[in-house]
């Protein structure tokens, strides 16, 4: 049973092609899905800033020691970005307003603890990611059957992340915080 149409951001960062089929994913579970390219912090930070009415962001990126990479910049237009380096969590509490956005993040130990912290502190009302490194094909697969559940079957996003974990792979890498009983996006 599909869920009327439902509008999602795929935000892609450095992620090698991954948020371009996540998008091909979601529109065919029925999403009118936005896609925005980063290049800079300051782009990723208006994003997220964004009032705009999405019902699920899509972080496409790598991360490392639990936080998000962002792009390399040459001089003097690194020197112009809000802060240099990866996005951490003490960056998303003093850059980030998220409005009760819900956020799925793929990049590598972007979900432990403190990232899931910051990101609820900033004001998401949930957040899913892996808290370790996972297999970049178990990535996406988690993050298919996730949408699938969550955008076509209507599942509540507890459940989906539950469903979704399952297999005796890196899928079960994926954590959820907040949010345990809401319905869809």
């Amino acid at each position: 049973m599909a869920l009327p149409t439902q509008r999602i951001l795929i935000v892609a960062i450095e992620d090698g092609g991954e948020a371009h089929a996540l998008r091909e994913v979601a529109e065919r579970f029925f999403a009118t899905v936005d896609f925005v390219g980063i290049g800079e912090t300051r782009d990723l930070i208006e994003t997220l800033n964004a009032g705009q009415d999405v019902a699920l962001v899509v972080l496409c990126c790598h991360g490392k020691d639990g936080a998000i990479l962002m792009p390399e910049l040459a001089e003097p237009l690194a020197s112009q970005q809000p802060f240099q380096g990866p996005l951490t969590p003490d960056h998303i509490r003093t850059h980030v307003t998220l409005h009760g956005r819900r956020i799925l993040c793929t990049g590598c130990s972007t979900g432990v603890a403190q990232m899931g912290a910051a990101f609820l502190d900033a004001g998401c009302e949930w957040f899913v990611a892996p808290d370790g490194y996972p297999d970049g094909a178990e990535t996406f697969m988690f993050t298919t059957h996730f949408l699938y559940l969550l955008l076509h079957r209507g599942m509540n996003v507890g459940d989906a992340v539950e469903m979704a974990r399952r297999a005796e792979n890196d899928r079960g890498l994926f954590r959820l915080y907040g949010g345990r009983a809401v319905s869809g996006v």
